[in-house]
């Protein structure tokens, strides 16, 4: 039932909600019957096939974006896993990729401020927003 569901388009939570199940439940089911839409050869291959296209120090978003427009459904560790094995020499490589960052001068305090906002625990009413002012990087707001 599980795997007619997905075939029709539905996602996990859809399927917990439509069930009247806990997430939790979907995913001892999932891991029980092995469901996965895609082998592991076969997403090797799609893996294999993007990244001797684009280079091999194409990263994992890059990856994962290019699944998804083939309206793929693929786990972040699956798609790790996938790359390890198709390029395992450069995976360590793609580790040493740095993003450089841009240096800036502010002018005095107060003149710019950077704010953040941290959603990861909103499910259970946690949510963080701060203000850092650019000029002494001090924090200059904070709430929870």
């Amino acid at each position: 039932m599980l795997e007619e569901l997905r075939e029709l388009g539905f996602s996990w939570i859809k399927i917990k909600e439509m069930l009247g199940v806990s997430r939790w439940t979907i995913h001892r089911r999932v891991e029980q019957y092995g469901f996965h839409h895609l082998p592991d050869e076969e997403l090797d291959e799609i893996v294999r096939g993007f990244i001797s296209d684009h280079g091999r120090t194409t990263g994992q978003g890059y990856v994962e974006g290019y699944i998804k427009t083939l309206g793929l459904r693929i786990q972040r560790k699956r798609l790790r896993e996938s790359m390890a094995r198709v390029d395992p020499q450069n995976t360590s490589l793609r580790w040493g990729v740095v993003v450089s960052r841009r240096t800036y001068q502010v002018p005095w305090p107060n003149s710019l401020w950077h704010l953040y906002g941290h959603h990861a625990l909103i499910r259970w009413n946690i949510v963080v927003h701060g203000g850092i002012d650019g000029f002494s990087r001090r924090i200059i707001t904070s709430y929870l």
